[in-house]
């Protein structure tokens, strides 16, 4: 994808008739206050976001391997070289990984489809390769595609000094669980690789630790799904999510559909609780229980330690692109203790309540969405005072410009700096910190365009 065609330039700036109703477009602020050298970028090559400065650093179409030779084809018809997916993935994973192509049609698994490292999945098109999961009875996973990694073990009392490689964990057993060199350790939100285990409270990091030297770390060695990408193709009909993403990296979801993944308020057409250096882009949610849900923390209790403005990030870095959200029962894009998050030129439409809720996020560009339809079109909240969990800085250092949201019944754009009864018992830290909310605009919503409760930030939120 060339993204010079779609509108945007080096900066991401959008050009104003791509964006419907808007006739200005305010540049992102530079620089961001992302670490130096933190690339968020696709596993094809076809993006690439220098997050610090917060601009392109690598354009073109991407590099679709599979055409025109893939390494296996699905279908019903007798030229395809399977006809059950599943059966595809394993004999494609064990040949070392390689690119499956879905012929034109559709598919009725058995049960839920279980993605491998390195092995990419590609249809001829969202209306023409379809996997339709009516016929499944049990969602083990509680989703139809489960990219889930393995917790191996998770440490606390972790020490580790500025420059070293050693991670010592006296409490620790990292012979008896089993890690080996090449699992992921993620500290404080950054992901490092196992070189070597030395006993059962020592290993060796292939790279050294970049943060401050510290004692009482918590941590985990995660075997995560990696380096796959599935894309053009639609997924529908289930009692789960559509797609899981959980302890991955480096996952590409493109162009993909899904349609009708109805039940628990936990389940959306796309779901991520914890992601690093991951992309979704293109892809279509509608008629779903919610369309895209990154983080979960209604449900489930995050388990990382807070970094940066104090976010307990469960997607570090993950980038949100050109998605779509339509009709789903509850929220349209939905994004949750997320952190370093790009979110560009996503739209929400027609939801059941907000077009974009952004809640407890940090050190995010949250640029040129457009939220049109929905109950509330954009909500921008911190922190939830009911859940009682020590969590800093919300919104804090993050740049949300150049949002649109038009004709909601409620509240065009909300910001919010807590909600809960015990607002009155947290510090300032909690709440609303240096957030960048500038050229946003707002027109014929039901009850009002633009409202900001923010009493407790620590610094001005402007809109326009």
């Amino acid at each position: 994808m060339d993204w010079t065609e779609s509108g945007f330039d080096s900066n991401l700036q959008r050009t104003p008739q791509l964006l419907e109703a808007t006739t200005d477009v305010t540049p992102l602020t530079s620089p961001t206050p992302f670490a130096a050298g933190l690339v968020s970028r696709s596993v094809n090559g076809g993006l690439e976001i220098d997050m610090q400065n917060g601009h392109i650093t690598r354009l073109g179409r991407r590099r679709r391997e599979f055409q025109p030779n893939p390494t296996a084809t699905v279908g019903s018809s007798s030229a395809n070289d399977f006809g059950d997916l599943q059966q595809a993935i394993d004999a494609v994973y064990q040949d070392g990984g390689g690119n499956i192509e879905l012929d034109v049609g559709t598919i009725k698994p058995l049960s839920n489809l279980i993605p491998r490292n390195g092995v990419n999945v590609f249809g001829k098109g969202k209306d023409l390769s379809i996997i339709d999961f009516s016929n499944v009875l049990s969602f083990g996973d509680q989703a139809a595609v489960p990219f889930k990694g393995t917790l191996v073990h998770a440490f606390s009392l972790g020490n580790v000094t500025t420059g070293s490689n050693l991670l010592s964990a006296p409490l620790a057993t990292f012979l008896g669980a089993g890690v080996t060199a090449g699992d992921s350790i993620y500290i404080n939100g950054v992901v490092y690789r196992v070189q070597s285990v030395q006993d059962d409270t020592h290993l060796i990091m292939t790279t050294s630790y970049r943060g401050a030297s510290a004692a009482n770390l918590f941590g985990e060695v995660v075997r995560p799904v990696r380096n796959c990408s599935w894309g053009r193709l639609t997924l529908q009909n289930g009692a789960a999510s559509g797609v899981l993403l959980q302890r991955v990296e480096n996952i590409d979801i493109e162009e993909v559909e899904t349609v009708s993944f109805l039940g628990d308020r936990a389940f959306a057409g796309i779901k991520v609780t914890s992601a690093f250096n991951s992309i979704l882009s293109r892809n279509i949610a509608h008629n779903c229980q919610r369309g895209i849900l990154i983080g979960d923390i209604l449900y489930q209790v995050p388990d990382k330690p807070a970094v940066g403005g104090g976010v307990n990030p469960v997607a570090i870095p993950i980038t949100l692109f050109a998605n779509q959200a339509y009709s789903n029962v509850a929220d349209g894009i939905r994004a949750e203790l997320a952190s370093q998050m790009i979110m560009i030129a996503n739209r929400a439409t027609a939801n059941g309540q907000a077009g974009l809720f952004i809640r407890m996020c940090a050190d995010s560009i949250i640029n040129q969405n457009i939220a049109n339809y929905n109950t509330d079109g954009i909500r921008l909240y911190s922190y939830d005072g009911g859940l009682q969990q020590s969590i800093g800085g919300n919104l804090q250092d993050s740049n949300i410009q150049g949002n649109i949201a038009n004709n909601n019944s409620n509240i065009g754009i909300r910001v919010r700096s807590s909600f809960g009864s015990n607002v009155a018992s947290f510090p300032i830290s909690y709440f609303v910190q240096r957030l960048n909310a500038t050229g946003n605009t707002a027109s014929n919503n039901g009850v009002q365009d633009i409202s900001v409760d923010s009493p407790n930030a620590a610094e001005t939120v402007e809109t326009s």
